[in-house]
């Protein structure tokens, strides 16, 4: 059953439920249908319609920003599907490499294995309609997709690969299921304002319309799936005798470690013509491949995870073609091209990028955000290192040339734009004094609370997140489900 708050009469005050899902994009859609196969009865609720939101609704995302600029409200969408209905479908799992404890980042990493995460990569990949995922990280790609790509002879660089979701559209595509369901019951413009608290433990959500209406939702466990900035804004927002500073906030980590997948071009390089790491069809599957690194290159030279996207570009006099007919060149039956090179690079966590409230109220009386993003210096050393590796492979195989063309100055810097993938600011860690969530998305210290999506990823590597938001969202229905048995 689907009610809106705008349209419907609500016939109940106050109504009870197992579970209550508060936000209805990838994670809280995945969890409320597995919920539904599960058999545990679940309330849904979405902030915004089925629609595009309206400008009074999108006005509830405006927000502050610091030094360095960030398209906040833009980055969202207030209706049901949430930001898969912007979505681009790039899908790759994490590495193995992303879940290591990497000892020169300064914060903690994940607190679980890699296999607690990849085991549920299987059914996230149906749910968002992709055959072909296991192919990325099973090393199918690596042995069958030569032809375009460079054969690394080393084991230092390496190809790695992003599949397409087509892209799957949740709100869409799930909509007649949820309508139809016998444990889903669906409540859209329904804004979650207030946790209703006893004492550390949370028994439910207060949910507001804009035009007035309430409804009170008691519930033995409440999720938080609004995504890597709301869910730290509401937690903030709400608080009482045993969390002055917001729910979650025991540690002075909420809000904190906020990341996003910057995008850079230091470097333009001459290579062999016909290379083609673009999104392309190979054996009729939609398929990218990247540059990166192996997991023991990455640990070794202590780097941030990263990928390189290589696409032509018109070929530059100061790297010009010519030069690679110079006999001691590997290459010089093959017609050589420019490049230019987009770096998608993982951030560390930085405790001073993060989110923390104005006094600026929204239409529903909470306080606006403010976003401050930042970087710490090593993340561009990092960068700086992986194209002085990469200048000193294609000199030593004469495999190209490299030309920098950016450096990592404070203007540059600035400049720098993100995927729109908010992280970190609700981190996990396997202890209350390192995160704000436990193993199980549990916010530490409480009763009855638990948060999902990117906001729980304490590092994030380079993949797209949307894939892994699914599989944890699986990971936790389980988990409810056995809280529940």
């Amino acid at each position: 059953m689907i009610s809106d708050f705008l349209t419907s009469e609500i016939k109940s005050k106050q109504i009870n439920t197992e579970v209550c899902i508060i936000g209805a994009g990838a994670a809280g859609i995945t969890l409320a249908l597995e919920f539904e196969k599960l058999g545990v009865d679940n309330i849904l609720i979405e902030g915004g319609g089925l629609e595009y939101p309206t400008p009074e609704q999108l006005d509830l995302y405006d927000a502050a920003v610091g030094d360095k600029p960030y398209p906040v409200a833009t980055s969202r969408l207030r209706y049901f599907g949430g930001s898969t209905n912007h979505w681009g479908g790039w899908s790759r799992a994490l590495d193995d490499f992303d879940f290591n404890q990497k000892p020169y980042f300064t914060e903690k990493g994940w607190p679980i294995s890699q296999e607690a995460v990849h085991q549920y990569y299987p059914k996230a990949a149906e749910i968002c309609e992709i055959p072909h995922f296991e192919k990325c990280h099973n090393g199918y790609y690596q042995k069958q997709l030569t032809d375009g790509v460079i054969d690394w002879q080393n084991n230092l660089f390496t190809n790695k690969f992003f599949v397409f979701s087509p892209p799957t559209r949740f709100g869409t595509k799930y909509l007649d299921t949820i309508s139809h369901s016998k444990h889903i019951t669906t409540y859209l413009n329904a804004n979650a304002t207030e946790l209703l608290f006893n004492g550390k433990t949370i028994e439910g959500v207060v949910a507001k319309s804009l035009d007035g209406k309430q409804l009170k939702i008691t519930a033995k466990h409440t999720i938080l799936a609004m995504g890597g900035l709301e869910n730290a804004r509401f937690m903030l927002n709400n608080h009482n005798n045993d969390f002055k500073q917001g729910v979650g906030n025991h540690a002075d980590w909420l809000g904190r470690c906020f990341m996003d997948h910057p995008g850079f071009q230091p470097i333009d390089l001459l290579l062999p013509k016909g290379l083609n790491y673009k999104r392309h069809l190979f054996e009729d599957e939609a398929v990218m491949p990247v540059i990166s690194m192996t997991d023991e290159a990455l640990l070794k030279h202590q780097l941030n995870n990263f990928c390189v996207m290589l696409g032509r570009k018109k070929d530059d006099e100061t790297l010009n073609p010519e030069y690679m007919n110079n006999p001691w060149f590997k290459q010089t039956a093959h017609p050589a091209g420019n490049y230019n090179a987009q770096f998608i690079f993982e951030p560390s966590p930085c405790k001073d990028s993060r989110i923390t409230l104005t006094s600026e109220k929204d239409g529903l009386g909470m306080n606006k955000l403010k976003l401050d993003w930042r970087f710490n210096d090593r993340d561009f050393r990092s960068l700086e290192k992986v194209v002085k590796l990469m200048i000193q492979e294609m000199g030593v195989t004469n495999l190209g040339r490299i030309k920098w063309k950016k450096f990592f100055e404070p203007k540059t810097i600035k400049a720098i734009g993100g995927g729109m993938h908010h992280a970190g600011t609700t981190k996990m860690s396997s202890h209350p004094s390192d995160g704000v969530v436990d193993e199980n998305c549990q916010v530490h210290e409480t009763e009855g609370l638990f948060v999902i999506g990117n906001s729980v990823f304490p590092h994030v590597g380079f993949s797209n997140p949307t894939i892994t938001i699914v599989a944890l969202s699986l990971r936790l229905a389980n988990h409810i489900k056995g809280l529940k048995s």
